[in-house]
């Protein structure tokens, strides 16, 4: 008979720390219920609501419950226990927040959840149920706001949480109006003992590449191992959504609980033609392996055929010398890629983008609409509205139209609407019907 794993929800599971209630939801592994002499790993996981089951009929959710039977399954990780800790909604204060908070209204309670999962919900659950309770079988992993909560509660707490993962985590904050940015995490200058999973897609809006990138280079260069302590990975087509995430979740748990297996093959993704003028480029190599796994190679050996031309830099940026061709080789472990690269006199760092959104009968009176990347639209017409957006060229959304958090657009029959997506690699002018909104 075949073992299956199971999601238990606890319900108001009080903080003191917090003051508040909320549900914790518990993966116990296919043979949690048989093996009672065997501890395990323990993955804990923000945003809880969302990473198993949808919270309600045609949402989206990480399904990780799903992804994790199936590593398991295929003997590529070791059972593990995963706790969802669901989140509160923000109105006062932002829980995912330490020092700065992308809300100047909003105060920061970041600490205090830290202390709320260190102090009161780690106990709980290695009391209750069979952990593995050092630091080496800790996981910590969250997604946007609860990846840069996850980036301060692991370099705070390296003794509690030995394996990070941060997922689309949101770094800088980007003013829409005229590109300020505001950081919204503290620089590390000091190697913990961490083993880290940092990932961002390409699709994402204003949370942009170069954001999570800069970090990443960071942890490199104040020591960390990359392959074996740090990995980064950039998503050719990851969007903000739990979809996105759940697609990829697989990653971080092969990556922390499991073996990578050999690489198998190498691309040189992202954009072939640059200026001597104008945007910075940077190669994004992927590596593929055998097991399935994915990450991105930051620091390799490139191989210019023409270096009058352009140079590469070991973490791919290219360097433009004159307008021409010529080919690229990247070598890593083993394998090599070639793809021709083409230099031009400017490209232009920004791009205008139109967008003009007809909206359904049913949309309230002095609503703003919104990308869901963090874009708003505003209202011209009784039935229409637009914006014009300034934005980095190359910057690609992925986005479902909102009146607000999770007030989605959905088709004229009330079911869930795909993903609407565009990428802003020359000036746009788009064009939008909603047909319905969410209940």
């Amino acid at each position: 008979m075949d073992l299956k794993s199971k999601v238990i929800i606890v319900d108001n599971f009080y903080s003191k720390v917090l003051r508040n209630s909320r549900k914790i939801f518990i993966y116990l592994p296919p043979s949690y219920e048989k093996a009672l002499n065997k501890r395990f790993p323990t993955v804990y996981m923000h945003a809880g609501q969302r990473i198993f089951d949808p919270i309600k009929e045609n949402d989206e959710s990480w399904n990780v419950h799903k992804a994790a039977d199936k590593l398991i399954k295929e003997k590529k990780i070791e059972e593990i226990i995963i706790i969802g800790i669901a989140h509160k909604r923000i109105i006062e204060t932002n829980e995912f927040c330490h020092f700065i908070s992308p809300d100047k209204h909003i105060r920061c309670s970041g600490l205090l959840y830290e202390k709320f999962i260190i102090n009161e919900l780690k106990p709980f659950i290695d009391f209750n149920y069979r952990t593995l309770r050092d630091r080496d079988n800790t996981a910590l992993i969250g997604s946007s706001a609860g990846g840069l909560s996850t980036y301060h509660t692991g370099f705070r707490n390296p003794d509690i949480f030995g394996k990070i993962g941060l997922m689309s985590p949101f770094f800088v904050k980007v003013n829409d109006d005229d590109h300020s940015e505001t950081k919204l995490y503290k620089k590390y200058g000091r190697k913990e003992n961490l083993k880290i999973w940092m990932d961002i897609g390409e699709a994402e809006g204003m949370f942009l590449v170069r954001h999570v990138r800069e970090v990443a280079d960071n942890l490199v260069k104040i020591g960390y191992k990359y392959g074996e302590e740090l990995v980064y990975y950039q998503d050719p087509n990851g969007a903000h959504f739990e979809k996105n995430w759940g697609e990829r979740v697989h990653l971080p748990l092969l990556y922390f609980f499991g073996d990578i297996g050999k690489p198998q093959s190498i691309i040189l993704d992202g954009r072939k033609i640059v200026g001597l003028k104008g945007m910075e480029v940077k190669i994004n190599p992927i590596i593929s392996y055998d097991s399935g796994f994915i990450m991105s190679n930051i620091d390799g050996e490139y191989i210019v055929s023409q270096p009058n031309i352009l140079e590469i830099a070991r973490d791919g940026t290219i360097i433009p010398k004159q307008e021409g061709t010529t080919l690229v080789t990247f070598i890593s472990k083993g394998l090599k890629a070639a793809k021709e690269y083409k230099v031009i006199k400017e490209l232009t760092e920004f791009v205008n983008v139109s967008i003009t959104v007809n909206v359904p009968e049913n949309t309230p009176e002095n609503e703003h609409i919104y990308i869901s990347t963090g874009m708003i639209l505003n209202k011209v017409d009784k039935y229409r509205y637009e914006g014009n957006f300034k934005l980095p060229r190359d910057l690609a959304c992925e986005f479902k139209f909102s009146r607000g958090f999770r007030l989605f657009e959905v088709n004229k029959d009330g079911s869930p609407i795909n993903n609407r997506k565009f990428k802003a690699t020359e000036d746009l002018k788009l064009n939008y019907t909603v047909e319905n909104w969410i209940e």
